[in-house]
């Protein structure tokens, strides 16, 4: 009897000590959003992209769903909007922007024209980007232009686009549109210190437009993880307890 007793009662002990680590575990959607963000199996790539990101090895849960990341070819990340994939450069989360590049151009595709983000309220062509004309020419010998690329459009077509330093000037060629580049980088393509495809390449800024802001705020000097309800998409703040509404240890929430 006594040897059955002793058997039941350092069972019930050892159930015990495996369930204490448990009670005092960090909350799992805390912890995979602090976790950094991984593309591939290589190092990690732009370790600091939290909020309102998420993404590759971030479930949903750590982000707003307009701010999807995607891994390619296991080293780039990419943004997809409004039916647009552009290769992720860097990330500035102070200023909230994003350096971005046209993933055609990677390519050898054109990259889209007059590029128009009104279908999303996030996103928006941040001040620090300026644009640049593009031309087709069908007389190109009878023109002087400052640069030109040649690209495949997406029915397989060749076609050359050209630039000029003065746009208004130029009668022998049709203006197809235009497309957004770096301020810092315009003025070295103005000088002919880069051609028309590498300053493409190099990028224009995105700003985007965090919801819940100030609750972001809030939940980050508590201590929590900004992040959303994997269903409704609400604000939530993940903290190490478990998710809260706005703050940690908040009570009733």
């Amino acid at each position: 009897m006594k040897t059955t007793t002793s058997f039941i009662l350092r069972f019930a002990v050892a159930v015990f000590l495996a369930a204490v680590p448990s009670c005092f575990s960090a909350d799992e959607q805390y912890e995979g959003c602090l976790a950094p963000l991984r593309c591939g199996p290589g190092p990690t790539l732009l370790p600091n992209v939290t909020y309102p990101f998420w993404g590759v090895n971030k479930p949903n849960y750590c982000g707003q769903t307009e701010f999807q990341l995607s891994c390619k070819n296991n080293q780039n990340l990419t943004l997809v909007l409004t039916n647009l994939s552009l290769q992720v450069i860097s990330f500035d989360l102070e200023n909230q922007t994003l350096t971005v590049a046209d993933e055609s151009l990677f390519e050898g595709r054109c990259p889209s024209i007059s590029l128009n983000f009104t279908g999303t309220n996030q996103f928006t062509i941040a001040p620090t980007s300026k644009k640049i004309d593009l031309f087709i020419c069908p007389a190109p010998e009878m023109v002087n232009p400052l640069s030109s690329f040649t690209c495949r459009k997406s029915n397989g077509d060749m076609v050359t686009y050209y630039t000029f330093k003065t746009s208004d000037s130029v009668t022998e060629c049709v203006k197809l549109g235009e497309v957004p580049v770096l301020s810092s980088v315009l003025d070295d393509f103005q000088r002919s210190r880069l051609t028309l495809e590498e300053a493409l390449v190099k990028g224009f800024d995105l700003r985007y437009n965090i919801r819940d802001g100030r609750s972001c705020r809030g939940c980050l000097d508590s201590g929590g993880v900004c992040g959303s309800e994997s269903v409704s998409g609400s604000f939530h703040c993940l903290c190490y307890d478990r998710p809260h509404a706005f703050r940690c240890y908040d009570k009733g929430e």
